[in-house]
């Protein structure tokens, strides 16, 4: 059956600027750790592309805006494209918030898959990409040669042409020494590899060998995988008549959770969240969901859990029904972990846990400056970067004294006085400070005694940026 690849590589750009609508037409970028993992069309017009240093994306573009890499929250947003592929295909698998795999079966796939490509453009207003091909591979590869809001189809017997420009560090699972091996005799892409004796390809590679073929001829051999919508476990009880009386809704919610424990146990699966659901005597409902903080399946802890969101709703009619849902389910409880937990204060992924569900929080319903963890608060180091005229970042806080038009005239460091001699350059870029996304004034300049430093203004404050070796 033919393959589907939806792929979305601006969905996280559209939900920063639906939650920061000053981003609009602004170069925005989004970072993991020191790397840009995905830029906008703004962006991307000075150059900037995924895969760069923070830094080095910034030398090219000062007003780049650049925000952390938020999966939870633009997961959340995308389900409800997942659904909508729900609805056409049962076999649904999500990889990434921008890249989707659909299995299409029965004549029209093209025209379906059209359809849902437009239904998707219009709803979320961002650019999609599709891929449609017999292998996961091959889709997955179309799509991203694909121009915006196109299909591009792959017919049988094209599939090698689609992927002979994939280079082999972007085929997930190979040695990098093998790739590196292959290089040394002209192997960059799979394309490459076709052209290699398939004596030498065997003699390189060994068992991966075939597999590399394989993959040059477009032939992952990788099935779609039925992950969405996530598989549940649910027990309802259904009261014959009209319940006023909390302890038999409890009774009630307690039987539900040693059901579902039990079945969890029986296929030795945990639980990672729950879900108690309520339907009132005038037929409206009432729901509540937690993340759990550890894997369960024990029917006392799961007890707990759902009573815990029982008293999260509003009941204030009689109960007609009641329906307990286990989701996330999955082999491993994770107690294994318990050996790292060397306070008694919660396990470490626990902490985790309740510290991003915190932020997550608080960003979301004060503005996402309101809490900025050090992380994004780390200054890459420019040393090894050819774009940058200085050597040694310091990051210090300075006492500066300015001039009539607010230029500096000199500055204190560690009870030192340096006299500012010239002012090299000036320039403003966006960057992070504690308050969130500000505005910065770099002064490059030139002290008495002879030095070359960066200063950094931050509305009122001052920082030492850059030291010249």
């Amino acid at each position: 059956m033919p393959v589907a690849c939806f792929y979305m590589p601006q969905i996280g750009i559209a939900c920063e600027r639906a939650r920061l609508p000053a981003l609009w037409g602004e170069p925005v970028a989004l970072a993991g750790a020191d790397t840009i993992v995905v830029a906008s069309d703004e962006a991307a017009r000075f150059g900037i592309r995924a895969g760069q240093s923070i830094t080095g994306g910034r030398a090219l573009c000062r007003e780049l805006i650049v925000l952390p890499y938020d999966r939870a929250a633009y997961e959340e947003a995308v389900q409800c494209i997942w659904n909508l592929l729900a609805l056409e295909s049962s076999i649904v698998e999500p990889v990434c918030p921008e890249t989707c795999f659909m299995e299409m079966s029965g004549p029209g796939s093209v025209e379906g898959v059209r359809e849902l490509a437009c239904q998707i453009a219009v709803r979320t207003r961002i650019s999609i990409q599709v891929g449609l091909a017999k292998s996961r591979l091959v889709a997955q590869t179309a799509a991203q040669q694909a121009e915006a809001a196109q299909v591009l189809t792959v017919e049988i017997g094209r599939e090698a042409a689609v992927v002979a420009g994939l280079s082999l560090h972007q085929i997930p699972g190979l040695d990098r020494k093998l790739v590196q091996r292959l290089e040394r005799l002209g192997v960059q892409t799979l394309g490459d590899v076709l052209r290699l004796p398939p004596s030498e390809l065997n003699r390189q590679c060994k068992q991966m060998g075939l597999l590399l073929h394989r993959l040059a001829l477009g032939e992952d051999g990788e099935r779609v995988r039925a992950l969405w919508p996530p598989r549940t476990l649910e027990r309802a009880w259904r009261f014959e008549e009209e319940v006023v009386q909390l302890p038999a809704v409890e009774a009630a919610v307690k039987r539900c959770a040693y059901g579902i424990a039990r079945s969890l146990r029986e296929g030795r699966e945990f639980a990672r969240s729950l879900n108690l659901s309520i339907e009132l005597a005038d037929r409206t409902q009432d729901e509540a969901a937690e993340r759990l903080a550890m894997p369960l399946d024990e029917s006392d802890s799961l007890y707990r859990v759902a009573l815990r969101l029982l008293r999260r709703l509003r009941i204030d009619q009689p109960v007609v029904e009641i329906c307990l849902r286990a989701g996330d389910l999955g082999a491993g409880s994770g107690l294994q972990l318990t050996l790292l937990d060397e306070h008694g204060n919660g396990l470490p992924y626990e902490r985790r846990q309740r510290l991003d569900a915190t932020l997550t929080y608080l960003q979301r319903r004060y503005g996402f400056g309101v809490v900025v963890t050090a992380a994004l608060l780390h200054q890459a180091r420019r040393i090894n970067l050819w774009t940058h005229s200085l050597a040694r970042l310091a990051g210090e806080s300075v006492e500066v004294v300015t001039t009539g038009q607010g230029i500096p005239a000199r500055f204190y460091r560690r009870g030192e006085r340096y006299q500012v001699a010239a002012v090299q350059n000036r320039w403003k870029e966006t960057d992070w400070f504690w308050e969130g996304v500000v505005e910065k004034t770099a002064y490059r300049i030139l002290t008495d005694p002879s030095g070359l430093y960066e200063l950094h203004q931050y509305g009122v404050q001052w920082r030492l940026g850059g030291v010249a070796d």
